[in-house]
C-alpha cells in the first residue's frame, strides 16, 4: 500500500498512472470517462496504486458536485489522486492577458485540488520559446502587447515600485519614443542605452550643452556688439579702410560661429571633451529639453506598459542581478549585468562561445522562475484564493490544504524543441531550492519531455549526480513511458524489452543522486498500458535493493522458471515441424501412434498435431 509523510511527500516509490484524455477514447467510452471523477474509475482498473488526473478542459472543474463525486469515487475505489493542470498553462509569460489567463487556470486547479483532498497539483513551467533578449541566437520578432511584472502588476508600476524607473528610462528610451509614436533619434537612443541612469545622463548632457551654449552665446554676442558699433560709425561718417576690413572680418567670423559645427567645437573646448562627445550631448540635450520624458513614462504606464516581451525580461533580469535575488543566485549564478551580456551578444552573433550562450539561457531561465514565483505568491483579491474571510496566495492555499506543488519541464511544440524558457532538471531543482527549499515545491522529471527537448535524460541524471549530489531529493515525482524520441508518444512498457533496462538505468542514477521517495507515473497514451504496471513493479523491486543495472537478474525481464517451462513446452510441441509433410507414407496408417489414434477416434486431434 502507498504511504505518505505528513506533508504528503511519498514514502518510497508510489506507482501511478494517468488514465488519459476521454476525447481519445473510442465510441461510447468517450462519454463513459468524460470528466475528472469518471477518469478516476478508469485509472483504478489499470493495476496501479495511484492516479494522476489530467485536466482536458477547464470546465471540468465546474461540473456540478464534482468535488463530492471525486471524494466518493476515491473512497469507493480506494485510490488517491494528484491533479495535472491544463497543458496550455505557461506561467513564464510577461504579456498581461496571458499572465492573467494562466494564473486563473492555476488558481482554479489549486482550489479543486484542495477541496477534493488531492495529494498534489502539477503544472508545466514553460511551453513557449525564449523571448528575444538578444539577436545572437534567438532573433524572433515579438508581438507588441501590454506587459506585466512577475507579480501580475502593470510592468511600469512594478518598475517604479522596485526602484528601476531611472535605469529603465535610460536603457529602454526607445520604448518611450514608441509610446509617442516616434521612431527616435538613433544617436540619442544609443547615448542613453550606454548609461545606467536616465537622470544622470540627462543632467550630464544638459550640463555640457548649457556650458557650451553659454560660451557660444557670449562669443557671438561679443562679435554682434562690435558689428553694431561699426554699423553706427558707418552711418555717421563711413568706414576707414581698416574699419572696412574689421567689419568684413567680423561679419564672416559671426557667420562661421553661428553654425552648428562651431557650437560643437566650442562646447568641446569649454568642457574638455571630444567633438564627438560634444555633438552627442547637444543632440541629447535638445531632446530632453523639448520632451518631458517623465511625463512620457507616466503616459506609457497609463496605457498599459506596451512593448515586446524581451523588455520585461531584461528589466526583471537586471533587477534580480542588482538585488542579488535568491532565484538569480540559484539558477543564473552570473555576476554580470544581464543587459550588458545580452547587448554584447547581439554584436557577436555567430561567434559566441558555449559559455556565453549558456549564460543567456540562464538569464532567461532565472526570469522565468521569477514569473513562476510571482504566480505562486500573488495574493491580492484579484489573484488570490478566497476561503471564508481570508484570501490566500496559491502557495499558501496549497500549504494550508497540504497539497504539494510540482513543476515539470513541458513537452515542446514542433519547431521549438530545446528552446523553452526553463528546461534542464538542474534549473528546475535550483528553483525549488531557492523558493522554499523543497518544502512544498518539488520537481517532476519527465523522460519523454526531456528527450523531446533535446536533453538526454540519463546524461542529465548523471550531471545531477556529479554536480549536485543529493539534490535528487527535490525530485519526488517522475513521469515516464517507454523511451521514445517522438513528441507525445506515451508508449507502454513491455517487461521483456530493452526499454525496461533503459528506464532502470535512468531511475537508478536518479536514486543515487537522492531521489528515493517519489511517485513513478505512467502517462497513458492511445496505446494503453499493457505490461507497464508489471514493469514498474519490477523496476521498483530492484531499485529498493540498489541493484546495479549490469547485475539485474533474469527475473527482472520476466524470465523465471514458469516462463522457461512454457517456452520449453512450446518448443517441444513444434520440434518436428521441420519434417512436416516430408514422410512418404501417411502417418495415420503406417505409424504406430497414428494408427492407434484413428482406431480410438482421435484422427482429428492427430491431424491438428496435438500429439506429434
Amino acid at each position: 500500500m502507498p504511504k505518505w509523510r505528513e506533508d504528503n511527500k511519498p514514502i518510497g516509490y508510489i506507482i501511478g498512472v494517468t488514465p488519459g484524455f476521454s476525447q481519445f477514447e473510442t465510441g461510447d467510452l468517450r462519454l463513459v470517462y468524460m470528466g475528472m471523477a469518471r477518469k478516476i474509475t478508469k485509472a483504478a482498473r489499470l493495476g496501479f496504486d495511484f492516479a494522476q488526473i489530467d485536466f482536458e478542459e477547464l470546465g471540468e472543474a465546474f461540473e456540478p458536485e464534482i468535488v463530492n463525486q471525486i471524494k466518493q469515487i476515491k473512497k469507493a475505489q480506494n485510490i488517491e489522486i494528484g491533479i495535472h493542470a491544463p497543458v496550455n498553462i505557461d506561467l513564464t509569460l510577461a504579456y498581461a492577458f496571458e499572465w492573467r489567463y494562466s494564473h486563473d487556470q492555476l488558481r482554479i486547479c489549486a482550489k479543486i485540488a484542495g477541496e477534493s483532498e488531492a495529494k498534489y497539483i502539477l503544472f508545466h513551467t514553460s511551453s513557449h520559446p525564449r523571448p528575444n533578449i538578444t539577436t545572437a541566437f534567438l532573433g524572433r520578432r515579438e508581438p507588441y502587447g501590454k506587459l506585466f511584472g512577475p507579480d501580475g502588476s502593470n510592468l511600469g508600476v512594478w518598475i517604479i515600485k522596485n526602484g528601476m524607473k531611472d535605469w529603465f528610462m535610460a536603457k529602454f528610451i526607445r520604448v518611450l519614443f514608441s509610446a509617442m509614436g516616434a521612431a527616435g533619434d538613433p544617436a540619442v537612443i544609443d547615448y542613453f542605452e550606454s548609461m545606467e541612469s536616465f537622470s544622470d545622463a540627462k543632467r550630464y548632457a544638459e550640463s555640457v550643452y548649457n556650458k557650451g551654449d553659454a560660451a557660444w552665446a557670449e562669443e557671438t554676442m561679443r562679435i554682434t556688439v562690435r558689428l553694431e558699433e561699426l554699423e553706427k560709425i558707418r552711418r555717421i561718417r563711413g568706414f576707414t579702410k581698416e574699419e572696412e576690413r574689421e567689419y568684413e572680418s567680423l561679419r564672416k567670423e559671426l557667420e562661421r560661429k553661428r553654425t552648428r559645427s562651431y557650437l560643437i567645437e566650442i562646447t568641446a573646448l569649454v568642457n574638455g571633451i571630444s567633438t564627438q562627445e560634444a555633438e552627442r550631448c547637444i543632440n541629447v540635450a535638445r531632446y530632453t529639453m523639448n520632451y518631458d520624458f517623465d511625463s512620457i513614462f507616466d503616459f506609457w504606464v497609463r496605457q498599459g506598459a506596451e512593448g515586446e516581451e524581451y523588455v520585461a525580461y531584461l528589466t526583471v533580469a537586471e533587477y534580480m542581478y542588482k538585488t542579488n535575488d535568491k532565484i538569480w543566485k540559484a539558477v543564473a549564478k552570473i555576476n554580470q549585468s544581464p543587459y550588458f551580456l545580452a547587448r554584447e551578444a547581439s554584436k557577436k552573433a555567430g561567434e559566441l562561445s558555449t559559455k556565453e550562450i549558456e549564460n543567456l539561457k540562464k538569464i532567461i531561465a532565472s526570469v522565468a522562475g521569477k514569473y513562476i514565483e510571482g504566480h505562486l505568491f500573488a495574493k491580492s483579491e484579484q489573484y488570490g484564493i478566497k476561503e471564508g474571510d481570508k484570501i490566500y496566495s496559491i502557495y499558501d492555499y496549497c500549504k494550508k490544504k497540504n497539497v504539494r506543488i510540482y513543476i515539470e519541464t513541458a513537452m515542446p511544440e514542433r519547431g521549438v524543441e530545446g528552446e523553452l524558457r526553463i528546461l534542464s532538471a538542474l534549473d528546475h531543482i535550483n528553483f525549488c531550492k531557492a523558493v522554499d527549499d523543497g518544502k512544498i515545491i518539488n520537481y517532476c522529471i519527465d523522460f519523454e519531455h526531456l528527450l523531446t527537448n533535446l536533453i538526454d535524460p540519463i546524461e542529465e541524471a548523471k550531471r545531477l549526480l556529479k554536480e549536485q549530489p543529493g539534490d535528487g531529493r527535490y525530485i519526488s515525482c517522475l513521469h515516464t513511458n517507454a523511451p521514445r524520441p517522438i513528441i507525445g508518444a506515451h508508449a507502454p512498457i513491455e517487461v521483456m524489452s530493452n526499454d525496461i533496462l533503459i528506464l532502470y538505468k535512468w531511475l537508478h542514477t536518479l536514486r543515487k543522486a537522492g531521489m528515493k521517495d517519489s511517485y513513478i507515473i505512467c502517462e497513458m497514451g492511445s496505446f494503453g498500458v499493457r505490461q507497464s504496471a508489471i514493469a514498474f513493479r519490477k523496476i521498483v523491486e530492484e531499485l529498493e535493493k540498489d541493484t546495479p543495472p549490469e547485475n539485474l537478474p533474469r527475473e527482472f525481464y520476466g524470465i523465471d522458471k514458469d516462463f522457461e517451462a512454457r517456452q520449453r513446452a512450446a518448443i517441444m510441441e513444434h520440434a518436428l515441424d521441420p519434417i512436416k509433410n516430408l514422410l512418404v507414407m501417411p502417418e495415420d496408417k503406417w505409424s504406430a501412434i497414428g494408427r492407434r489414434a484413428v482406431e480410438r477416434g482421435k484422427a482429428r486431434e492427430w491431424e491438428e498435431e496435438k500429439y506429434r
